[in-house]
């Protein structure tokens, strides 16, 4: 009996204790509590206050405390008076049991604050719904549905961007294509908010009323709010959305934040009621961390923790409930975070599937050095597609980004470039809605990026266009040290780097799938141009559009084509072109590609390759495996399954003309501050007569397959390979699609892919010019098992059939060759090609062509020993040029000097 009494009193004075810190909340509303009781033992409850515990609760309705005194330190002024007499006479006529169900309720109800944090959306991700999706008041909403505030570590690093990134595999969501599909998802997601937020708002209220405290799990629910609200805050301070060219500058005085304000309320009007799949692309500006948000992140987190400690203690401390109540109410809260977590979810995914990235400037140079020749391999890194150079400021590829290599690449820590901000133009994504191929109509804007430099401008002067082609115009160095920089100083000009449909930012749909490619026809691209050149207002100047000012384009290699081309379409928009090294014309197969260098490289390098390649050859032809698993070992190729796959890895130090990891002959450039010499060290090692006798007794090898004979400078050259080439290849796994492996249709099927697959779709339904070797009987640097089935396949793999739009079965290069091929003529188009060019038998000067006649009209200049683009980079100082590129720039400059003088008789000096 001792005992038992004992344990009595302890069970309730541990009950009690648990009510002291949350029964003043009840003192607002002092006669709503004791009304309703939870149903597991609500009657015994009802029973006992109205049989034992009457006068108490008369006390407690009429608010006349009586025998009790007024104890603010001790249980809570005026409200304790009133309650406590109550619950001590509850639990006093109790029994054991229902206090023991009551004690493991308020167990279970102690875990629910974490449990729920666990389950609920972060403040990072409301933040990005409120900051990004620009959606805050369904963030709001949620944030209100989300009672417990998800546990963020202190100081730990974040980067709220990384939500918005996209990877393989992930689920595609549904995307309402009409605005009424759109308002009603809309409605159907606040709908749901509002549902989830208002069943927290009635059951926390419930908790409190139908236990001891009105207001305890109320005011614990309502405290997350602000903590989310701070959680926005700090994620403004690391990334912010951004749309127009106005709104792009975020580093702004408070008169600007302040001019801006009303497009910014605008804006946020405009997308909270569109569901973020359904929005224009997402663009974002990403800061570091600053003091402030370091100081708020601390702040916040530490806010979390005491609001999770909070609600455990407000829960815990909870009476009159028992454990089938108290999972009821859990199952509840559950529910509504796990909507709201949904919500989040699928608003994240939208703006995923929106995201363009930004793009990713940070690059690292490694220098590979072997032990006796001190051979150099250059490779850049950077993340995702942001490593796609505009192929005029980058150095090389890293395995795996299976990318084009058309201009001759620089090095961008040779440049000192200006720091230009870039802007944005909202071009059409359809050019042509009437035209069969394109039907349905894919309705809309794209935000199409460019750079403008306008320090050497006066007012009348023209406007030079720089046509980017197939790359991002990330770094920005086409504006400098280049005959861009040469023109807009002599003619007070205004230069401008427009990027092309479908590469970098300039994305009109956030995957590319063979559909969603169907815009990328050459008609859409060069239309771009003439659009731009008639619409686009550019900053700080006025009255600057074709045709009433004379706009100059120019484009290398595939934009010299693009440039060719658009002069000749829009004649009245374009006062004058230029095309250099423009591929004008589509063919197949290329392997003119490697001529150049058969003709020029060191002979004796190239007898070595060719006498390689025909013994390679002999050995395929023979299909003796044996030998073909040697030959591979003896290169540390025997991984790679696909016997082409091995012809073209080994031909990477060489080129080609679709892709390749490393420089090349086609990377060498009269200008060393943009050129590399890495081709000339390869035949350095391939031609090396004091190689050690190890690397030379690998000539001896596999002579037992091709008559006895020793294949001369084989080891030199497997020697140079292992060094060079398959230390690009990090993971080790050379068969593997991020290395030197093709043989993977899930690799090439991938729509999230950008760059590469864009100018694989040009090559697969237009350009063409696949990489091949000449047929037996004619020296070719390439095996001749490399041929057009070889690249075909990667189409067919990269391009299945879609719904609107499918791929020819070989190149239509009749939609290439349509603007005059190798008969070309335009009024003021100016041709200007490299003898040592390997891409010169598809530009004007081709080998191929039939012979012409020159006209004033249409200048042509052939750069006798010039490789591809060399007129582009330029000297300060241009008569510090050598003499053959100084005739070309000079050349070049009078042209254009000529076509200004022609449109408005104002005579311009070179």
């Amino acid at each position: 009996m001792v005992a038992r009494t004992f344990s009595r009193s302890r069970i309730n004075a541990a009950l009690l204790l648990t009510i002291s810190l949350f029964i003043a909340s009840s003192s607002a509303t002092l006669t709503s509590q004791f009304q309703h009781f939870y149903s597991q033992h609500g009657d015994k409850y009802e029973y006992i206050l109205h049989h034992n515990c009457s006068q108490e609760f008369a006390n407690y309705l009429t608010g006349r405390p009586q025998d009790f005194e007024i104890d603010w330190l001790g249980g809570g002024g005026k409200a304790s008076v009133l309650v406590e007499p109550v619950v001590k006479c509850l639990l006093d006529n109790v029994s054991e049991y229902i206090k023991a169900a009551a004690s493991s309720a308020q167990v279970i109800l102690g875990v629910t604050p974490p449990l729920l944090a666990t389950l609920g959306a972060s403040t990072d991700e409301l933040a990005m719904l409120s900051v990004v999706g620009r959606r805050p008041l369904l963030s709001l909403l949620i944030s209100f549905g989300n009672p417990s505030v998800y546990l963020e570590r202190v100081f730990d690093f974040r980067q709220p961007e990384k939500m918005l990134q996209r990877s393989r595999g992930r689920y595609r969501l549904y995307s309402p294509d009409t605005t009424l599909k759109q308002w009603t998802l809309s409605a159907l997601q606040y709908a749901i908010a509002l549902g989830a937020a208002a069943n927290i708002a009635v059951l926390s209220y419930q908790l409190g009323v139908g236990t001891d405290t009105v207001f305890g799990p109320l005011t614990w629910t309502i405290l997350s709010i602000p903590i989310h609200l701070a959680g926005t805050f700090a994620i403004r301070l690391r990334v912010r959305r951004i749309y127009t060219d106005e709104d792009r500058e975020v580093d702004m005085n408070f008169g600007q934040w302040l001019r801006l304000l009303p497009n910014r309320l605008r804006g946020y009007w405009k997308t909270e009621w569109v569901p973020a799949v359904a929005q224009e692309e997402v663009r974002t500006k990403s800061f570091e961390e600053g003091a402030i948000y370091v100081a708020w992140s601390w702040f916040l987190s530490t806010a979390t923790v005491i609001h999770i400690l909070f609600g455990s203690l407000v829960l815990s401390g909870l009476l009159f409930i028992g454990p089938q109540d108290a999972l009821l109410v859990i199952f509840r809260y559950v529910v509504s975070v796990l909507v709201c977590r949904i919500l989040v979810t699928f608003e994240l995914a939208g703006m995923r599937a929106r995201y363009i990235p930004e793009p990713d400037r940070t690059l690292s140079m490694e220098v590979f050095k072997t032990n006796d020749k001190n051979v150099r391999h250059r490779r850049n890194y950077a993340s995702g597609l942001g490593l796609f150079s505009s192929l005029a400021s980058a150095s090389s590829y890293p395995p795996g980004q299976r990318l084009p290599r058309r201009l001759q690449s620089s090095s961008s820590s040779a440049l000192e470039t200006r720091s230009r901000p870039a802007y944005y133009f909202d071009q059409t994504i359809n050019h042509f809605p009437q035209k069969t191929p394109y039907i349905p109509n894919a309705k809309g804007t794209f935000k199409q990026r460019y750079f403008v430099e306008t320090s050497y401008y006066k007012p009348g002067g023209p406007v030079f266009l720089y046509l980017a082609g197939e790359g991002p115009i990330d770094g920005d160095t086409h504006l400098d040290a280049s005959l861009i920089e040469q023109f807009i100083k002599r003619f007070n000009g205004i230069g401008v780097v427009l990027e092309n449909r479908y590469y970098g930012t300039s994305v009109p749909f956030n995957t590319s799938s063979t559909d969603e490619l169907l815009y990328l026809a050459t008609e859409q691209v060069i239309a771009d141009f003439d659009v731009f050149a008639r619409k686009v207002v550019l900053p700080g100047v006025k009255n600057i559009n074709a045709p009433s000012t004379p706009w100059i384009l120019y484009g290398g290699s595939y934009p010299g084509a693009l440039s060719a081309f658009t002069k000749k379409t829009y004649p009245n928009t374009f006062y004058g072109a230029i095309s250099s090294s423009g591929v004008i014309h589509g063919q197949l197969e290329y392997p003119q590609w490697y001529d150049p260098i058969q003709k020029l490289a060191p002979q004796d390098c190239v007898a070595s390759v060719n006498d390689i390649v025909d013994k390679i050859d002999v050995l395929v032809q023979s299909k003796n495996q044996d030998a073909i698993k040697q030959l591979k070992d003896i290169f540390g190729l025997s991984a790679l399954q696909d016997i082409r796959d091995f012809a073209q890895t080994i031909a990477y130090p060489i080129g080609g003309p679709f892709y390749y990891p490393s420089n090349t002959w086609q990377e060498i450039n009269w200008n060393p501050k943009f050129g590399h010499q890495d081709f000339f060290e390869f035949c350095d090692n391939v031609t090396d007569i004091n190689a050690a006798p190890a690397v030379t007794a690998v000539d001896s090898a596999l002579a037992k397959y091709t008559g006895g004979k020793a294949w001369k400078n084989l080891g030199n050259y497997a020697a140079y390979i292992k060094r060079a080439i398959l230390p690009l290849c990090t993971s080790g796994d050379y068969n593997s699609p991020e290395c030197f492996g093709t043989q993977h249709p899930d690799w090439w099927a991938n729509v999230t892919s950008g760059a590469e697959r864009s100018y694989l779709y040009t090559t697969c339904t237009e350009f063409g010019a696949y990489q091949a070797a000449y047929p037996p009987g004619k020296k070719s640097l390439l095996s001749r098992v490399v041929n057009a089935t070889y690249t075909q396949q990667w189409c067919n793999w990269a391009f299945p059939k879609g719904k609107y739009n499918s791929i020819p079965a070989t190149p239509n290069f009749a939609k290439w060759n349509v603007y005059g091929d190798f008969n070309f003529s335009a009024e003021r188009l100016l041709f200007v090609d490299g003898s040592a060019d390997p891409w010169k038998d598809l530009c004007y000067h081709s080998d191929l062509a039939p012979p012409r006649t020159s006209w004033d009209a249409q200048p042509q200049h052939l750069i006798n020993g010039a490789g591809h683009v060399w007129d582009l980079r330029t000297l300060e100082d241009i008569d510090t040029e050598p003499q053959f590129i100084r005739a070309a720039t000079k050349l070049e400059i009078r042209t254009v000097g000529e076509w200004l003088k022609e449109f408005n008789g104002t005579k311009y000096t070179s």
